[in-house]
């Protein structure tokens, strides 16, 4: 959430209930972008009360997010007040889990990585996939070597998943690129 000049909103905040119940209020200070992260499940209905800071409201803005990486709400206009939305309903279907296992032998390196991503176990790869810190695929990779070229990813914190027949490994990943 940020300001028209990419920058962080003037002490306002927007307080989030979810299913009629006051859940989370966030405070946002000028010069600051943050993101926060709401678990959600089938039928959860949400209501975002947009509540003015001390800058001027057209220079406040905000985005919400499905589970997917599809935008809900955009509030990002820079000459308008944002609004409050009220009976938000984000998932209605059941969220398909995957199976979380600890895959023999996983081997990723380097990390921090910069340019390649060595990835091998003792059981067969499947797919690859790297995701930003907001949850979106950012690469996405049959596994057909040991080798994943990184180099037009920026730096940053990324979370691999390794994906097998028995099930996927979740990892934290630092690439160092420049």
């Amino acid at each position: 959430m940020k300001d028209a000049l990419g920058q962080g909103w003037g002490l306002g905040s927007l307080d989030i209930f979810k299913n009629g119940n006051f859940y989370l209020s966030i405070p946002f200070y000028y010069g600051e972008i943050q993101s926060t992260s709401i678990p959600v499940n089938k039928g959860d209905v949400f209501d975002f009360e947009y509540l003015e800071g001390s800058m001027d409201a057209i220079y406040n803005s905000f985005t919400i997010y499905h589970p997917d990486g599809s935008i809900i709400i955009d509030e990002s206009s820079e000459s308008q007040v944002p609004s409050s939305y009220n009976d938000i309903v984000p998932c209605t279907q059941e969220q398909k889990l995957v199976k979380k296992i600890e895959i023999p032998g996983l081997r990723i390196y380097p990390n921090p990585a910069q340019g390649q991503l060595s990835i091998d176990s003792d059981v067969e790869i499947q797919q690859i996939k790297i995701y930003d810190i907001i949850g979106n695929i950012v690469c996405s990779h049959r596994h057909d070597n040991s080798t994943i070229d990184i180099s037009l990813l920026q730096a940053g914190a990324f979370v691999i998943e390794v994906q097998t027949s028995s099930g996927s490994e979740f990892r934290k990943v630092l690439i160092a690129n420049e």
